[in-house]
């Protein structure tokens, strides 16, 4: 960011913590703009002072419910900027983010989609607002009323996306396990079983290649086909016994540079398996020492009585799928602050919960396309409350208004009634009776 646009965002944010916010959004002289904001702002990466402007109108701007609100900080940064801010050519104009995005559905998807959305000011505006937000990978707080469309544009822009999208509805007895993941009783350990034994099975092919011809002395569960029901009592042990003694060959063999003949060893206790191993090379394929680690991973869930099952947030950040906290107010703020590093620009999480964590399972980092939404209804009502100072700055938060618009609820009912089989002027008139 050029030295010149940081003294102007910083005069900025000066001269609106001269004023007081009166809806109490953030208390004190944060009350419009907080340190956090000033950074996001700063990481949006505008490349001109106008587009710094509107980055600055929309982050600061509409996340408030007051219109008279919203004008002193349009004003304010006008003035700190010297420029002037065409709200309609941002949100409306033809070569908006939300225009082009609702063209590409109307003219690609062949589905009821494109003629179900009305392109609405209302819905124009949240989703230039959102998929801003997405190119920056900020998490995004929709705040409004019940019915105004809060999910339903997130559902939208998985679809425009192509994206997986997991809800999990928020409530008062909502718990960090919901969210998650936890502990649970390990069950299938026949399927847990069969997987050991065809990869054991893939192992003794790739070891057998490295024999020069040499005739070998398989275990019966190896040679024949059989299934789990089959297997004798020792089998599974006695199959990753011989595989731990594969992964150990390969191991020292990556450590020691002696030759090939120094290298063989007898492996004591294989019982029938033990020729497998006299004159095992260990310059196989690395795919043995995959299976090798599998295997050892297996037979681990395999002894346990409990494994841990991640929870839609911790998938979510795996595969990369976005994820939206529906009604999140209503949950308990212990809940909540577990959310609060998964919120940080670092997106990452440490499972406390597993207990045994490691640095490969225990830390988690969000997949580059992970995005996460969360909706609310404002404060004030019995049953709802705001969320705290702490974790509303660790959000962009846009604010959601009612659709109030008559022509945007004319464009709804004309979009709605063109489905049917009544005449254009029949459905003009029955819309009209509507507004009425």
């Amino acid at each position: 960011l050029a030295p010149s646009y940081a003294k102007i965002m910083v005069a900025t944010m000066k001269a609106l913590r001269r004023r007081r916010n009166a809806g109490n959004l953030f208390m004190g002289q944060d009350g419009f703009m907080t340190p956090r904001d000033l950074l996001r702002w700063a990481h949006r990466g505008a490349t001109s002072k106008t587009e710094l402007a509107k980055e600055g109108y929309m982050l600061l701007a509409e996340r408030l419910r007051d219109d008279n609100e919203k004008g002193h900080v349009l004003h304010e940064i006008q003035q700190q900027f010297k420029l002037q801010i065409d709200l309609g050519a941002l949100y409306f104009g033809e070569s908006s983010k939300a225009k082009q995005e609702i063209s590409k559905i109307s003219s690609e998807t062949s589905d009821a989609l494109g003629s179900a959305i009305a392109p609405t000011k209302s819905l124009l505006r949240l989703l230039t607002l959102v998929l801003r937000c997405m190119e920056s990978k900020e998490p995004v707080l929709l705040v409004g009323e019940t019915g105004c469309g809060k999910t339903t544009v997130v559902q939208l822009i998985a679809h425009l996306r192509n994206r997986a999208l997991r809800v999990v509805n928020c409530h008062a007895t909502t718990e960090t396990s919901d969210l998650l993941g936890g502990l649970r009783p390990v069950r299938g350990r026949s399927v847990l079983a069969q997987e050991i034994l065809v990869r054991f099975r893939r192992l003794c092919e790739i070891v057998s290649k490295s024999f020069s011809g040499e005739s070998l002395t398989l275990s019966a569960f190896v040679s024949e086909e059989v299934n789990e029901a089959n297997l004798s009592d020792d089998a599974v042990a006695r199959m990753v016994k011989l595989a731990t003694a594969v992964g150990e060959r390969i191991d020292a063999s990556q450590n020691d540079g002696m030759k090939r003949h120094q290298k063989r060893q007898k492996i004591n206790d294989c019982h029938n398996d033990e020729q497998l191993l006299n004159n095992f090379d260990p310059r196989i394929p690395a795919e043995s020492k995959q299976l090798c680690e599998e295997i050892t991973l297996l037979h681990k869930r395999y002894e346990s009585l409990f494994e841990w099952s991640d929870g839609p947030l911790v998938q979510a950040m795996k595969l990369g799928d976005m994820i939206l906290l529906d009604e999140m107010s209503l949950a308990e703020d212990a809940v909540l602050e577990r959310l609060n590093s998964v919120l940080e620009p670092g997106r990452s999480l440490v499972l406390a919960e597993k207990g045994d964590t490691t640095s490969d399972d225990g830390l988690i980092v969000a997949h580059e396309t992970f995005q996460l939404f969360a909706t609310m209804n404002p404060g004030g009502d019995f049953g709802k409350r705001e969320l705290s100072p702490a974790l509303r700055s660790r959000f962009t938060e846009i604010w959601v208004p009612p659709v109030s618009d008559m022509c945007d609820i004319d464009l709804v009912l004309k979009q709605f009634l063109a489905e049917s089989d009544l005449s254009v002027e029949l459905s003009s008139l029955i819309g009209r009776s509507i507004l009425n």
